[in-house]
């Protein structure tokens, strides 16, 4: 019996139970409305622009995305810590979610209301960086019971097209979001700064709303048998004192996380793609609409082939493949992007599917397959502890950025230099990742 191609496959497959199929669709929304949501105010193509419009400097820009990225992964380790006892975790994901998701609707009309005063730009400028730290800090804390639920709700195979499907439906809506609303609104003559970006924030607000009703119609699945973490009866000081010997009983982890670190060093050059481009090429805010429909469609295409790397292969070639598609983006930018604005499109048709999600995914199937059951909440904590430097990235990448300049040797920027060549060092390490081949009966 040949096996199903999962680049053919958007639903789960004949013979999943109803239950399944059912958080199948409600993770699918939640996931789909999320990513969405996010792509109204794209990191990369679109976020970096407003700020720059408020008054924000390179320094602000990357530190904004580096503490975003640091809450984010400080946050779970304590977090799996409360949660040992709890049987029931979609409670948590719900509160944690609603209050820190709420206060973004406020976002549009500080923005809109941005260009009345220079004290009115510089609140609009501040709260949008606070509303949008407390956003991550929420989505750190709704990460753990999130990530456990999905592993209980899917094994391994179910998974990977899981993760593959919520890309195929929300690539398909962020490439019509891009092309149709971002990128018109952007241009548009009618809807001038800062009405666009305002409307912009609406959407994005909105949606991370439509999120939270995924959410809420998941049948959580009971929690699986198994012993219980000698950590439960720790207090909080001797649970955060067990985490390196947790660490350090699982030599696959170690590796795992070393090449995640080196891999990661790409995002230092994220935020600044965009604002290389628009200086370099001298272009206008409606290109990072364009670039933002070319990241939609790199996940699109990315994605659902890391999916088919991992069950032909395995788990670690789907992290080697994410590695060098990481790789070749500074490369990429340093030579073929440089020709024209068109060209330098490719830099986003490499990134959208490799730093956007494809790297969180591969790293995350092979996470989940190989940490212990009993343990599982705890190592996606720990991951996520242990990746805090990652959250330095951009702030050093900001570094070598001059408000919309970055600094440059012959001409040739620094921080792509410097952003390949860590990368390359993590792409040699993949090597030392045992392969893996996903397992349909795992649980």
């Amino acid at each position: 019996m040949s096996t199903p191609n999962p680049l053919n496959s958007s639903h789960p497959p004949p013979g999943v139970p109803p239950t399944k199929r059912w958080n199948f669709g409600a993770l699918i929304l939640d996931v789909s409305c999320f990513s969405t949501g996010v792509a109204f105010l794209e990191p990369s193509a679109v976020l970096p622009l407003l700020l720059e419009r408020l008054g924000a400097n390179g320094v602000l820009i990357g530190a904004l995305a580096a503490s975003r990225s640091l809450i984010f992964n400080l946050i779970p380790v304590f977090i799996a810590y409360f949660l040992q006892k709890r049987v029931r975790l979609k409670p948590t994901l719900l509160t944690v979610c609603n209050v820190t998701r709420l206060p973004v609707l406020i976002l549009p009309y500080l923005i809109y209301h941005s260009a009345d005063s220079l004290e009115s730009q510089k609140i609009a400028l501040w709260t949008t960086v606070v509303l949008l730290w407390f956003w991550s800090a929420g989505d750190g804390m709704g990460y753990a019971p999130w990530m456990e639920i999905v592993s209980r709700a899917f094994d391994e195979r179910l998974r990977g097209r899981f993760f593959a499907t919520t890309q195929l439906v929300s690539g398909s809506i962020n490439i019509g979001v891009a092309a149709f609303l971002v990128n018109p609104v952007l241009s548009a003559t009618f809807l001038p700064y800062p009405a666009n970006y305002a409307f912009l924030a609406l959407m994005y607000g909105i949606l991370m709303q439509a999120s939270s009703v995924g959410l809420f119609l998941i049948k959580e699945p009971p929690a699986p048998v198994h012993a219980e973490p000698e950590t439960t009866h720790l207090s909080l000081f001797g649970y955060l004192r067990s985490l390196p010997g947790a660490a350090k009983g699982n030599p696959n982890f170690a590796k795992l996380l070393r090449v995640q670190l080196l891999l990661a060093a790409g995002t230092a050059c994220q935020p600044f793609y965009v604002i290389y481009a628009k200086d370099y090429f001298h272009l206008t805010d409606d290109w990072g609409g364009k670039y933002q429909v070319l990241l939609a469609i790199s996940g699109m295409g990315i994605l659902p082939f890391i999916v088919y790397v991992t069950e032909k292969r395995g788990m670690a070639s789907a992290i080697r493949f994410v590695g060098w598609v990481v790789l070749l983006t500074p490369i990429y930018a340093l030579t073929l992007g440089r020709l024209s604005p068109t060209m330098f499109g490719g830099v986003f048709l490499l990134m959208g599917g490799s730093l956007g999600w494809g790297l969180w995914m591969a790293v995350s199937q092979y996470l989940l397959a190989d940490a212990p059951p009993a343990k599982r909440p705890l190592f996606i904590a720990l991951m996520n502890l242990v990746s805090v430097p990652i959250a330095l990235y951009p702030t050093l990448g900001g570094l070598l950025v001059q408000h919309t300049h970055l600094y440059s040797v012959s001409g040739v920027p620094l921080l792509f230099v410097l952003t390949a060549l860590v990368v390359s060092i993590g792409v040699y390490f993949i090597s030392s990742l045992p392969e893996r081949k996903p397992d349909a009966a795992s649980r």
